[in-house]
């Protein structure tokens, strides 16, 4: 079920009786610029010109009636997508599908919008076409602001936007205006000229007034058409003209206060009681208005009203659909609670009568604003649990944000769906309300299903604790709940308990685990799921020293994605898992195109919880080439990305730092990890400290060789020795690098012997070819010995060829960056930006700045992309350094 767009605000609204505009025809022409902006206040006709405007054109149009609840990036993006479906049929067909599938992603949405307008099908160059946004102001979103201006910055020219609204947005507007791509229709355009109000009032108005008489209005107006308007009804019902026109002053806010209150004295008062109570709905129709005044013969008093050109406007070809001009129905709903009108008495019979037709939201929307919240709660917890596949989550927060937390509480399906919702940026909150579901739970039965779902949200949540007993606990217990029906939940449950064996040293029983999970996933069509359960298990084979199959199952699972048009959740990863092996390896150059071939299928293509793993190893090839600099930019943004999940960390983020910096020649910053790092040369090897400790060993064999001191070389061999002896070694993938060192270690100590065969069975072992790059690049003292010794001469043919092609970098000293002048922005930061950036200059992860900023981690995002941008930079670091540069900070 796709994202639901109410059908009539793909409609143009008709006007039953209007004045041409035909100068703006001449003026611009929609074709000429890639936007053209209508912006002026309430009252001066920018939706009426916007329809006139496209009658004429030759092109495809497509139009779209924006209001307060497409304020969520993916409602307006499903908007635009079902407009231009109307347009030109089936044109973004795969965007609709990826919208219409469960949890789309804002970014995998715009990419399919962009590559489908930008290539079509068939390959052609797409056909111009005219997309008509009316009423933006009413969206008031800075993520839909956000979505927007990527459209308008990467569709083709092809592409021409027409935008009404009230307020200037914020879209790159001075840019566009530079480029010459903006046309722009403002209030002084908008006005009325002397002869326009003259014939305004002769054919729309058909009121007889002398050539004084209208320029007497026109002045007092200054072509306001919706004082105009306003004017002209209340001349109906006077007299004396003339004396009504001389009294006829004051500001826009004044008129409309007091000719609103003329007009709706000048009604009878079934009509007057009819304009009140419907103005508390967005669009309505003759039956929605029956059902909130209690009344039957609606549909005769729409005809009266339209027929007196009371603000009505038809939202459909067959006039079934009405609203009224925003700027009438906020002078009536104004009037409605001076008369003490009880609007929520109406709001709950729309309600209602919305959910007796299946309209969710608005059914929703309704009963919040009659503030029902007992009835909103109990459509919200009906609908969600089918409408999630389709609809985005923030959908769902926004709603649950609106009750009372004592209502969304008590309710089993809100407070698990909303647990869910939170789990992966706020565990936290997402405890509290594990605690609501379970509470709700036990004193409203719930299905065996939900109660499942609640023990998968636990389990999760104790593994990102670390709390691996619960995990086992939680998982077991899903299990035993969930129905065999719910392969996807019952997979994920398995999964989970697979990170407990991984955690405790049992690989191939984790792999077994994961394996299991993705069969399950597979049997359920859950192919986000499938993808991501292989990318666990390509990692867990190459834990294990089998490399070859873990890229044969990377292979498996781009054959799987294939089909889609947009890759799946996941899919990213399994090139960065390929990007791993070719590192490991030694192919710098087959790792930066798996890395660039992650990062062109968009961020929707990754995991939430291993987004930063392509920034660790962007880092891991940039310091391999010598740019230190950016390798530990690179690492800062890592760290602002990491999310606490359930997977253990093998390779913690700050150890894989100090490895960054000792290869940066950064001693010292290796040294303060090695010395706050709680671990010792003395410690005993596990799965789960393996990596901590060969990063300690290199740096203490850094240090002894800097320092010309050898006394901690017993320890650090007692060390090797036992992680080479382990029955059960723990980390198989990594004997090559343990071996190495050995031997390093061995010739430090002058064990000529020992550091001979140490170094014989690490080029020997299984895993060596396939780690070929520890030989040269973890430790270039230890390539040099290598290189320069008689072991070269034994060197297997794979580490020959290697130094041949990739020789390594020599570690430079680093130096602190001298302040430059800098160039100005050319677009300034708004002012949000500049909280992000104050956040982003701390030692916050990117979850805390997000909950510090009360954003979503995606809106976080998008807001650094946009500094990004702004300052020319590509991490973090590089971000605050160029603040300081500007002074921004």
């Amino acid at each position: 079920m796709p994202l639901s767009v109410i059908p009539t605000k793909l409609h143009a609204p008709r006007h039953t009786a209007t004045l041409r505009r035909d100068r703006f025809a001449h003026e611009v022409s929609l074709l000429q610029k890639r936007l053209t902006l209508v912006s002026a206040p309430a009252g001066f006709g920018k939706t009426t010109l916007a329809s006139q405007m496209i009658e004429g054109c030759s092109q495809p149009v497509a139009w779209l009636s924006l209001d307060a609840n497409d304020a969520e990036p993916l409602k307006f993006l499903a908007g635009i997508v079902a407009a231009l479906n109307k347009a030109l049929p089936a044109s973004v067909n795969a965007t609709a599908a990826i919208l219409a599938s469960g949890q789309p992603t804002l970014e995998s949405v715009l990419t399919a919008l962009l590559q489908e307008l930008t290539t079509p099908p068939d390959g052609t160059r797409s056909t111009d076409v005219v997309i008509v946004l009316d009423d933006y102001h009413q969206l008031d979103s800075q993520a839909a602001d956000e979505a927007f201006s990527f459209l308008l910055e990467h569709l083709p020219e092809t592409v021409h936007w027409v935008v009404t609204t009230r307020e200037d947005p914020a879209l790159p507007l001075a840019r566009m205006r530079v480029r010459g791509e903006l046309s722009e229709i403002r209030a002084d355009d908008l006005r009325f000229t002397s002869e326009e109000t003259g014939e305004f009032f002769s054919t729309v108005m058909t009121s007889s007034l002398s050539s004084a008489q209208i320029d007497a209005l026109e002045n007092k107006t200054e072509g306001w058409i919706a004082g105009l308007q306003l004017a002209a009804l209340s001349l109906k019902n006077t007299t004396d003209q003339d004396a009504f026109i001389r009294s006829f002053t004051g500001s826009h806010r004044f008129v409309i206060d007091y000719l609103a209150e003329e007009v709706l004295n000048s009604q009878s008062e079934d009509i007057q009681q009819f304009l009140l109570k419907t103005s508390i709905a967005a669009r309505f129709n003759a039956d929605l208005c029956d059902a909130i005044t209690g009344i039957n013969n609606s549909a005769e008093l729409l005809r009266n009203i339209e027929a007196q050109n009371l603000f009505l406007i038809a939202l459909d070809e067959n006039r079934h659909w009405y609203r009224y001009h925003h700027l009438f129905a906020d002078v009536l709903r104004s009037q409605a609670k001076h008369n003490n009108i009880d609007t929520a008495a109406l709001h709950a019979r729309a309600s209602q009568w919305f959910h007796t037709q299946g309209e969710t939201h608005e059914a929703i929307q309704h009963a919040l604003l009659a503030e029902e919240y007992s009835l909103a709660a109990d459509y919200i917890a009906q609908t969600w649990p089918t409408l999630r596949k389709s609809e985005p989550e923030a959908t769902f927060i926004q709603w649950v944000k609106s009750l009372p937390e004592n209502v969304a509480s008590r309710h089993p399906v809100i407070a698990t769906y909303y647990t869910l919702a939170l789990i992966s940026y706020d565990p936290q909150s997402a405890q509290q309300w594990m605690c609501y579901a379970e509470q709700a739970a036990a004193e409203n039965p719930t299905n065996a299903a939900l109660a499942g779902i609640l023990s998968i949200c636990r389990a999760y949540v104790a593994g990102a604790t670390g709390d691996f007993a619960g995990i086992i606990s939680h998982a077991d217990h899903a299990l035993s709940l969930l129905p065999e029906s719910e392969q996807t939940w019952r997979g994920a449950a398995d999964i989970l308990k697979g990170f407990v064996l991984w955690g405790s040293g049992n690989i191939e029983g984790a792999a077994q685990a994961v394996q299991s999970g993705y069969e399950a996933m597979r049997r359920d069509n859950e192919i986000s799921g499938a993808v991501s359960s292989v990318f666990l298990l390509a990692s867990i084979r190459m834990m294990q020293g089998q490399t070859p199959e873990a890229i044969r199952l990377c292979e498996r699972a781009l054959k799987m994605i294939a089909p889609y048009p947009l890759a799946p959740q996941g899919s990213a990863d399994i090139y960065v898992t390929l990007a791993v092996a070719s590192l490991r390896r030694g192919d710098n150059v087959q790792a930066h195109q798996h890395l660039q071939q992650a990062q062109a299928l968009g961020e929707q293509s990754r995991l939430m919880e291993t987004a930063h793993h392509w920034y660790i190893v962007k880092a891991m090839l940039e310091s391999r080439q010598g740019n230190f600099r950016d390798a530990l930019d690179l690492m800062d943004e890592a760290g602002s990305l990491r999310i606490p999940n359930p997977t253990p960390e093998f390779e913690p983020l700050e150890a894989r730092r100090a490895r960054l910096e000792l290869a940066a020649g950064n001693l010292q910053a290796a040294q303060h990890w090695a010395n706050h790092c709680e671990l010792s040369l003395s410690d005993e090897p596990h799965v789960l400290n393996v990596f901590s400790l060969l990063t300690l060993v290199q740096i203490e064999i850094a240090t002894a060789g800097l320092e010309n001191t050898h006394s901690s070389l017993s320890e650090i061999m007692t060390l090797l020795e036992k992680m080479i002896a382990l029955e059960e070694k723990p980390r198989p993938g990594m004997l090559p690098e343990v071996l190495l060192f050995a031997a390093y270690v061995s010739h430090l100590q002058g064990h000529t012997a020992n550091a001979r065969r140490y170094l014989d069975t690490a080029f020997t072992t299984p895993a060596a070819e396939q780690n070929a790059g520890v030989f040269i690049y973890e430790l270039p003292s230890i390539n040099r010995w290598i290189k320069e010794s008689d072991y070269s001469r034994s060197a297997p043919s794979w580490l020959k060829a290697l130094w041949l092609n990739n020789p390594p970098s020599h570690p430079p000293v680093l130096t602190k960056r001298h302040t430059t002048s800098a160039e100005p922005l050319l677009e300034a930061l708004s002012e949000r930006e500049l909280d992000v950036l104050r956040a982003l200059d701390s030692d916050m992860t990117g979850p805390e700045i997000a909950a510090s900023l009360f954003v979503s981690l995606n809106t976080l995002r998008t807001h650094s992309k946009n500094i990004y941008s702004k300052l020319g930079v590509n991490t973090r670091r590089a971000a605050l350094r160029r603040a300081e540069e500007l002074a921004l900070l």
